[in-house]
């Protein structure tokens, strides 16, 4: 049903931009600019709130009410009335094909995929909702009673006293569903329903599947020891897991994880731990800590970044080389080139940031935005978003542009063959997107934290989702030639 209403959608967008002549209009150094209508919101104070677009900017969803009674609208398409609808729902699958949302009636909760209702429930976890990365598969975490259990595309699983609030965990391909429960007082992961048993604890967010589906590899503690479980097999025990670090590279060769693989004893002070990063088994530098979660592969799958601490200064590791030290390195800001050559993050050093890109120092700022660092397609160039106390600007190849109220930091993208760069921005209560410097149009919002993207289309355009009033509007313009 979603792949027809696509298809009809595509149709009115083409007639949209044919029909409505007052949407052409010539933009100085930039080109051609043509709006096509999406769809509209309708006059509730919900509906800007909950809006979500999908990745391709092909379709919409968000809650809506009248009177007392709340509803959703997916692609212009009103849903049934309900007596309340779950903050955060609803949400649209990966591919954008599907959208799914938790509804209330009266006490009891189900959840609604693609306008079919599901079971009814005490109670349905708060984000608990997630799509497969293919966009197919649906699960969440229902309540019975003092009770929950999964519910994997519409199916049961066992009941346990709690399930843990990290979520699930999908295999690329789709064929796998994790999540952690606890059974008889202990922590155990499922996987499709079967229970991986003999561990007291699990660590949170403690398991990764391999990027081919092939591997899973996960963290559980067992008679004071920390095991590394891959494919059922125990590859290593450590005194302790660094969580949310294992990782598997590009190709699913290799993996990787941090953990103590050292305890030093001093008197009065007691035990310290050293920590390490383990990469196909063997042990790197021993470190006071490495930061949970900050472990990345350069996309080619030869080189390994993390971050480290040794007493009070954090470094960059990439392999055998290690940064300056700093009083603080976010692990949002650390990327790779996509040849695999270059590496960039940002750093904290007397109170002050910088970027560091291929060990040279772009700065100082105020602040550097978390996860706005990137490369361009051809890796030659890097663009972040950078902080004042009154305003955000981006920097292009160390170059600072015009301050503004606000920046988007999810709108940074550059074309394909990475000569052009674009990005969203706010000035007072006006939205615009900024081309090479040159200012668009101005609109009520560009919807990039809603889900929507800005992109530079195969056919040479700059492609957006912008808000007008009622209006939710997909922009294109043709780019003028250099």
């Amino acid at each position: 049903m979603r792949k027809v209403r696509r298809e009809i959608l595509g149709l009115l967008t083409v007639l949209s931009m044919v029909s409505v002549p007052a949407a052409a209009q010539e933009v100085a150094s930039r080109g051609t600019l043509s709006e096509a209508l999406l769809g509209r919101l309708e006059p509730s104070a919900s509906a800007r709130a909950t809006l979500r677009l999908s990745a391709d900017n092909c379709h919409y969803a968000y809650q809506a009410r009248t009177g007392d009674k709340r509803y959703v609208i997916a692609d212009g398409k009103q849903g049934k009335l309900y007596d309340g609808i779950m903050e955060g729902t609803p949400i649209i699958s990966p591919d954008g094909a599907h959208v799914a949302y938790a509804p209330r009636i009266g006490k009891l909760r189900m959840v609604v995929l693609d306008d079919k209702e599901g079971k009814l429930y005490d109670g349905i976890g708060g984000g608990s909702l997630v799509f497969s990365r293919d966009g197919k598969n649906l699960a969440y975490v229902a309540h019975h009673g003092d009770r929950m259990l999964a519910v994997v595309d519409g199916v049961e699983g066992r009941e346990y006293p709690e399930i843990s609030s990290d979520g699930f965990w999908f295999s690329p391909d789709g064929t796998r569903c994790a999540y952690s429960a606890v059974r008889d007082h202990i922590w155990t992961l499922v996987v499709n329903r079967d229970e991986m048993l003999g561990y007291i604890s699990l660590s949170k967010d403690p398991m990764a599947f391999s990027p081919d589906s092939r591997s899973m590899a996960f963290a559980a503690c067992k008679e004071g020891k920390w095991y590394i479980t891959l494919n059922g097999r125990e590859v290593g025990a450590y005194g302790n897991f660094v969580p949310g670090s294992l990782v598997f590279s590009p190709d699913s060769s290799e993996l990787a994880f941090g953990a103590v693989v050292q305890n030093d004893l001093f008197p009065f002070w007691g035990k310290r731990y050293r920590y390490a990063v383990v990469r196909n088994g063997k042990p790197g530098p021993r470190y006071d800590e490495v930061l949970d979660g900050s472990l990345v592969f350069s996309p080619d799958g030869r080189r390994l970044a993390y971050l480290a601490r040794s007493g009070k200064a954090w470094r960059l590791v990439v392999d055998d080389w290690q940064s300056s030290p700093f009083e603080e390195i976010t692990r949002d800001n650390v990327a790779f080139s996509s040849d695999g050559t270059r590496v960039a993050f940002a750093a904290k050093r007397g109170g002050d940031w910088y970027v560091v890109v291929d060990g040279n120092e772009e700065g100082p700022y105020p602040g550097v935005v978390a996860g706005s660092l990137r490369f361009s397609p051809d890796s030659r160039k890097v663009a972040y978003c950078a902080s004042q106390i009154k305003g955000q600007f981006v920097v292009v190849d160390g170059k600072a542009g015009k301050r503004y109220s606000t920046v988007s930091k999810e709108s940074l993208a550059f074309s394909s063959d990475g000569r052009r760069f674009a990005y969203a921005a706010r000035e007072g209560n006006a939205w615009f997107v900024v081309f090479d410097g040159s200012e668009g149009k101005r609109y009520d919002e560009v919807l990039c934290k809603a889900g929507g993207r800005v992109v530079f289309t195969a056919q040479g355009e700059l492609e957006y989702p912008a808000l007008s009033g009622d209006a939710i509007l997909i922009v294109q313009e043709r780019l003028a030639q250099d």
